[in-house]
């Protein structure tokens, strides 16, 4: 026969401090705090650099990722959406770089 063990029992807690307390802490949760400041580096980078005669590639970019990087401008992102893109390309590949070059060594 299996014992029952009530969740209180099982699981430590930490006491919480009420919100009016000088103890008490409001942390705000970054995600990828360094790839989004190299993001916005090259973002920077990528509108310096931008010339007319260099006309890039065409690309098929899914409307959902448009639409999101949309928001990025209209929020007060001075970039065009082709900057914020090409970054985030860039980011994405700086961060995997082992797995790009291992993808890549064979061709």
């Amino acid at each position: 026969m299996q014992k029952t063990v009530s969740l209180s029992q099982s699981v430590p807690t930490t006491p919480v401090e009420a919100p009016g307390s000088s103890k008490a802490t409001t942390s705000k949760v970054t995600y990828g705090g360094k790839q989004w400041k190299r993001f916005l580096e090259l973002a920077d980078e990528y509108k310096q650099k931008a010339t007319v005669q260099d006309r890039g590639a065409q690309v098929w970019l899914d409307s959902d990722l448009k639409k999101k990087l949309e928001l990025l401008r209209a929020s007060g992102m001075k970039y065009p959406v082709r900057q914020l893109l090409n970054a985030a390309v860039s980011v994405f590949l700086e961060a995997n770089k082992n797995e790009y070059e291992k993808q890549i060594e064979n061709i």
